[in-house]
């Protein structure tokens, strides 16, 4: 058993528990933090997060992030779906955005506790 010596006393190393990721999980999860790893990104998934399992036309995220404009909101809106954790579909001429499972059970472990609904326009 490896060991270290501080101060002239031996010091046994605290085995690991349990098993570490496995590398197709640790990608998967690598990708989707680097997604959620921009403020921006994460303040539109934190918007659809409040839909719970409906969806948010990209008109109303545009409503209540203007500061980003609309190149930069597709932008964003294209890392998540790249990572994932939304789907898009069109109706009446707009896109419309709803978290995937994967983007709902993640956005439950990310951020506990949604902000309050009404603060979304």
């Amino acid at each position: 058993m490896p060991t270290s010596r501080a101060q002239g006393h031996a010091a046994v190393c605290t085995p690991t528990r349990g098993i570490a990721l496995d590398r197709a999980t640790a990608i998967r999860t690598a990708e989707v933090l680097s997604a959620l790893a921009d403020t921006d990104r994460l303040r539109v998934f934190s918007l659809l997060a409040l839909a719970g399992a409906g969806e948010v036309c990209v008109c109303r995220l545009a409503e209540a992030l203007p500061q980003l404009g609309p190149e930069l909101l597709d932008a964003h809106l294209e890392v998540l779906l790249g990572a994932g954790l939304l789907a898009r579909r069109g109706r009446d001429g707009w896109a419309h955005y709803r978290l995937t499972s994967d983007g709902r059970a993640r956005a439950t472990a990310l951020l506990g506790s949604a902000p309050s609904p009404a603060l979304v326009p």
